[in-house]
């Protein structure tokens, strides 16, 4: 797949254009400043050349940056470690968030005075100051994106096992990079700010050192004093455009990073991808379906009941569709049979999977929601390789359990595409292999297919009665009729306990087959009775 932008060319006529409109209103203002008895832009230009060749003016301009580094990064650092902290962990969150909040409240220019009366006039004070504003920005801008991922990111990780270290790698930093990458852009802005008001003082430590000197912000406001308008507008213009440069490296070097993770990252998926396509594991992996018992299910949101005294069992390798209108619990007996907590869910009753009893999340139970279930910033390889089990998996076998599942559900041509980059029913069917790769005992399906297209919906129902049906016990909710017919074994008309099974007989005939009989039109004329008496009920 190429790399190239196809809209590059207008990227940089876009770019090119910016700057010079930017340089013609420079061009604008410095000419009308002129009527205040300011220096023609001519004579600026003068100005610089004469400064930067045997004033102070180069030492200055390196002093600052130097400052503005060495104050910015340790609190981007810290910024960002403060702001995952608290959108993420609770705890956290409840010690920190406070004073981080109360930290923030307090303009940098208020603090001006308290550095200098503890610091005086030394550097530590400056680079504090520097440090101060800009762990505040980074922090709120990074707090808010940790805050608002969903629930349904932290659940998709957990029903695959992923380690906290893992997860907090390969998943949670990615999902943020917008946010941190953002957080950077404006802090360093910030950050330069904050200099040229704390450089006011100049500076205490005077030594023959070639480092020390007054800075760009010490430059400026004493222009004022010396009468010198052309340093004032050259420090000014000198400001903005080390800003400029600034946030254009920082953007620069964030994108060249990410290209390059990108392609280690595809690199690494063709080269696994084509060792396991290399490997001896060339049959489909086998899978051990267990049986699923439920027993006095209830879940609830606070004084809400939903789920009321559900009971029922489930085959080893049996499919079970649950239909039922919208808002009749489907999804939140999915939750319940996971334990997937949070939102004020409470859960109560027996969840029990090959007799044994089911009591948080577990990759054993595998959920597919909706909203494809991966993770777009990565590749479809490394979604694969996200589980438990194939991450504690030797190499070897890792590549070929990874390549049989390509093969398996037809995504072997885009081992290194990134899972942004599917269509939604590829989407979805990588989806699936990422929770049957972690060997799971049941699959849990929470209406997987109904954001798609008619089409699209019938392929990826072809390709679970191929690929999946009879192989794994599932659970699938949907509020399709001929869909809960098509996929199930049997088939239960909503969340009530007093709901009736049906059972669904093909008669050996492949599903597509039995549709076109008289027995799918009787079987979907009884569920659509008992689904008009439940709903009544409802």
């Amino acid at each position: 797949m190429s790399s190239v932008n196809p809209h590059g060319k207008r990227d940089w006529v876009g770019g090119a254009t910016r700057i010079g409109t930017a340089l013609l209103f420079l061009f604008v203002c410095l000419s009308g400043l002129r009527r205040y008895g300011l220096p023609a832009p001519a004579k600026l230009l003068l100005a610089v050349l004469q400064q930067w060749s045997h004033g102070p003016l180069r030492q200055d301009v390196a002093v600052s940056v130097c400052r503005a580094l060495l104050g910015w990064a340790p609190g981007f650092v810290l910024g960002v470690a403060a702001g995952i902290a608290t959108g993420r962990l609770r705890p956290a969150a409840v010690v920190a968030e406070g004073p981080l909040t109360l930290m923030r409240s307090i303009p940098f220019i208020a603090l001006v005075p308290l550095s200098v009366r503890i610091f005086g006039l030394s550097e530590i004070g400056k680079l504090l100051l520097v440090s101060y504003a800009t762990l505040g920005a980074t922090w709120v801008i990074v707090h808010q994106s940790a805050s608002a991922l969903p629930i349904e990111f932290v659940w998709r990780s957990r029903v695959l096992g992923v380690s906290g270290v893992r997860r907090f790698r390969k998943i949670i930093l990615p999902a943020l990079s917008e946010g941190i990458y953002s957080s950077g852009r404006a802090s360093i802005s910030l950050a330069w700010i904050v200099l040229g008001v704390a450089e006011l003082g100049g500076v205490y430590e005077r030594t023959s050192a070639i480092w020390w000197s007054e800075g760009l912000g010490y430059r400026l406001f004493r222009s004022l004093d010396d009468g010198r308008d052309d340093i004032l507008l050259l420090a000014i213009l000198l400001f903005a455009g080390i800003g400029l440069l600034g946030d254009a490296l920082f953007a620069a070097i964030w994108k060249i990073g990410g290209s390059i993770a990108l392609r280690v990252a595809r690199r690494r998926a063709r080269v696994r991808s084509q060792a396991g396509r290399s490997s001896k594991l060339t049959e489909p992996i086998r899978r051990s379906p267990a049986p699923l018992r439920v027993n006095a299910l209830c879940a609830d949101y606070g004084q809400h009941p939903v789920l009321r005294g559900l009971s029922l069992v489930v085959p080893a390798g049996a499919t079970l569709s649950i239909v039922g209108p919208s808002g009749s619990g489907k999804t939140t007996l999915i939750r319940a049979l996971a334990r997937l907590y949070g939102g004020g869910l409470v859960i109560r009753g027996e969840v029990e999977l090959d007799a044994l009893a089911v009591l948080r999340v577990t990759p054993r139970i595998g959920v597919v929601f909706q909203e494809a279930a991966v993770f777009g910033g990565l590749t479809v390889w490394d979604n694969l390789m996200l589980g438990e089990r194939m991450a504690q998996a030797s190499l070897a076998e890792a590549n070929g359990r990874g390549w049989a599942l390509l093969e398996e559900f037809g995504l072997s041509a885009y081992a290194d595409r990134l899972a942004a980059q599917l269509s939604g029913g590829e989407r979805q069917r990588l989806a699936m292999a990422m929770v049957l790769a972690n060997d799971v005992r049941l699959l849990l399906l929470d209406e997987p297919f109904g954001a798609l297209d008619a089409l699209t919906r019938r392929r990826l129902q072809r390709y679970y009665i191929d690929h999946v049906s009879g192989r794994t016990t599932t659970v699938l909710v949907t509020h399709d009729l001929e869909e809960a017919l098509l996929l199930g074994d049997f088939v239960r008309v909503g969340t009530l306990p007093d709901a009736d099974l049906l059972e669904i007989k093909k008669n050996g005939l492949n599903p597509f087959e039995w549709e076109r009989r008289p027995e799918f039109a009787a079987a979907r004329l009884q569920l659509l009775t008992e689904l008009e008496r439940v709903t009544a009920m409802e």
